[in-house]
């Protein structure tokens, strides 16, 4: 016998119904069967559960018990073959028992004949393999379902949920069985109901058409998720009888778009902040300068005057911090950093709002000294805290200033690993939280918070023009490398989370002392070549390098710059070259300077950071002056180059 065979086992306590059926097997038109004999019941009940047989023939009678019995107890005890009952006589009442049961066929033993009985077999044994097939795909679609990354529901006419699949937990918190029975817009947010409505409605309408929306959705928390859906009638499917939603949690998607779409408008409002800082910090240096200049006859003037050109200097340095500012938003100006202990900065901003606002509203700092230090500019760390609290403060006034108003200012250490945040790298940070009890902040306006220009304030409120926090996000996010979150529900309060990058150590502050008109005037007769474009800032350097005992030599551009260069090579001590001008860019005229005299001093003149302009060409560069400048300033740069060599 073949040991793909066939193996056939005959239950039946009348020897003479073996000896039938063994004979007609023998004339099965195959020939690959093999027919096993049991008699008793209980020795039957054993090897049936063994599931050594592809097929049972099983007599109704078997002695005090019967055929029903054996394969009720068969069957829960593993016994997985098709079963045939064989029977005397026909019944019809018997007929159906059986099949209700679970036997595969029902055969009268005077009707059967090898090719019937060859037949009934084969039917028995295709309809096995076709339920082992189908309850195998179905394990294979419930696993895809129970693990896939979206959820699948179906709702009937009335939208109430009859299915949820597993990974609706994953998702929103909830178990299956919580949301079944449930109406499909239970959990949506007010606002997007109808919408969601619409779209069902519309399914309902066209049956087998695929509609698609977004729509809020709470989580068990009572958080809410953006989830994107797919919606299709299928009722009238018989399989299914419902329609079929296809969600899948795009909330985490949406947020990194909103961040790189925010990013991209900062980069568009850089650009055109770069070209006016540029034009502005030309004007503001001529003003300064001439400042500086007048202040040589301080002593001499009234104190009305005196009071006047203080006045004036205050102006111009705010003009100037602007200017640091407007240029942090372009090209990714780069601003100096060291470690910045954050309870410093955090008591100086909470001590300046102690001072000039309601005294009623508490002004919390939780932060320990010394244990939080952060790679930072104090000066725009400042900012971003002062900016924050400000906003706080005008959220509190806005809904009236009570009794227990406060704003908490607190700090921790934070490790981002790879597996947590992705929005910024991995790390080690700290996290400074500023929350307040103010008026709270509404869905549409979170969205909006951090864009340019955008502002809450009503036209004539002399309380900014909204920059202020498009600043915050740029100096946290592109000047620090860090990251800027909020969270806020409308008469709760609103707390903004910054992470920024942390230091261990405090570093050593590298402040370049600036010395007296005195110490920088020169004692010989030293030739210095401006070369700038701009005609007030060849004036003043002139002007300013003059009174300090130089002598100046000008050029409009990078071409007479370089003619005068090489005409007076010998002559010229330093050169003071503006990084900005038209026909030739600074950077290729140092490069021709250079390749005229590689030992040629020059001093880079720019409104740009020392950090952002240090490195190509310019490394080699023998100083740096950002503008706008002093006469002191300018004379301090100007004589240590000069010592130096």
């Amino acid at each position: 016998m073949s040991r793909d065979s066939i193996k056939i086992l005959l239950v039946d306590d009348d020897e003479e119904e073996y000896i039938l059926t063994s004979s007609l097997v023998t004339d099965f038109e195959k020939e690959n069967y093999e027919l096993s004999w049991i008699e008793t019941y209980d020795e039957a009940l054993e090897v049936m559960s063994q599931n050594t047989h592809d097929i049972c023939l099983v007599d109704y009678r078997l002695g005090e018990k019967n055929g029903l019995e054996l394969l009720q107890e068969a069957i829960p005890n593993g016994c997985r073959a098709p079963i045939i009952m064989l029977t005397e006589e026909e019944n019809s009442d018997l007929d159906k028992k059986a099949i209700q049961a679970g036997f595969a066929d029902y055969i009268v033993k005077g009707s059967l004949e090898p090719l019937l009985l060859e037949r009934m077999i084969g039917h028995a044994l295709e309809r096995k393999r076709k339920e082992a097939e189908l309850a195998q795909r179905e394990r294979y679609f419930r696993a895809l379902i129970e693990n896939s990354s979206e959820t699948i529901t179906i709702v009937d006419r009335d939208g109430i949920v009859y299915y949820k699949s597993p990974s609706v937990f994953r998702a929103l918190g909830f178990q299956p069985d919580e949301l079944i029975g449930k109406s499909v817009f239970a959990f949506i947010h007010p606002d997007d109901r109808e919408q969601v409505k619409n779209v069902f409605k519309k399914s309902l309408e066209k049956p087998r058409d695929i509609f698609s929306t977004e729509y809020r959705h709470q989580d068990k928390s009572e958080g809410w998720h953006i989830l994107e859906s797919v919606w299709q009638n299928l009722l009238d499917d018989s399989v299914v009888e419902g329609v079929v939603i296809n969600t899948r949690d795009i909330t985490e998607r949406n947020r990194l778009e909103e961040q790189l779409a925010l990013r991209q408008r900062m980069d568009s409002i850089g650009t055109l902040a770069g070209g006016i800082a540029h034009d502005f910090n030309n004007l503001l240096t001529g003003i300064m300068g001439n400042l500086s200049m007048l202040s040589l006859g301080f002593h001499s003037m009234g104190e009305a005057q005196r009071n006047y050109l203080q006045q004036a200097k205050i102006g111009c340095e705010r003009s100037a911090t602007l200017i640091k500012q407007f240029q942090s938003l372009s090209s990714g100006e780069v601003t100096q950093k060291e470690s910045v202990d954050v309870y410093e900065i955090v008591k100086e901003v909470l001590y300046l709002l102690e001072n000039t606002t309601d005294r009623l509203i508490e002004k919390r700092l939780s932060i320990t000294p010394g244990k939080y230090y952060v790679y930072a500019n104090s000066g725009e760390l400042n900012q971003v805290l002062l900016n924050l609290g400000t906003n706080a403060i005008s959220a509190i006034d806005s809904k009236g200033t009570n009794t227990g108003d406060y704003i908490a200012v607190e700090a921790e250490n934070y490790y981002n690993s790879s597996d947590d945040r992705a929005e910024f790298p991995p790390g080690p940070y700290v996290h400074i939280t500023i929350e307040d009890s103010g008026a709270g902040i509404s869905e549409e306006i979170k969205k909006k918070i951090f864009d340019p220009f955008f502002t809450t304030k009503k036209k004539g409120e002399k309380r900014g023009l909204g920059l202020g926090l498009a600043m915050v996000y740029n100096i946290v996010t592109r000047n620090h490398m860090g990251y800027i979150d909020m969270e806020s529900q409308l008469g709760k309060g609103t707390t903004f989370h910054i992470y920024l990058p942390a230091t261990n150590s405090i570093e050593e502050k590298i402040c370049p002392e600036q010395k007296s008109i005195a110490e920088i005037t020169s004692a010989k007769v030293e030739t210095i070549l401006v070369i700038d474009d701009e005609e007030l800032i060849r004036d003043l350097a002139t002007a300013m390098l003059d009174r300090l005992g130089y002598k100046i030599l000008t050029a409009e551009d990078g071409e007479e710059g370089l003619q005068a260069y090489q005409e007076r090579i010998h002559e010229i001590d330093l050169v003071i070259l503006d990084l900005t001008m038209p026909k030739m860019s600074g950077q290729m005229v140092f490069e021709k300077l250079r390749e005229i005299d590689p030992q040629v001093k020059v001093v880079i003149s720019s409104g740009h950071s020392h950090d952002n302009i240090r490195k190509g060409v310019f490394v080699y560069a023998k100083g740096f002056i950002t503008k706008p400048y002093t006469l002191e300033k300018l004379g301090t740069n100007v004589r240590s180059i000069l010592d130096a060599s």
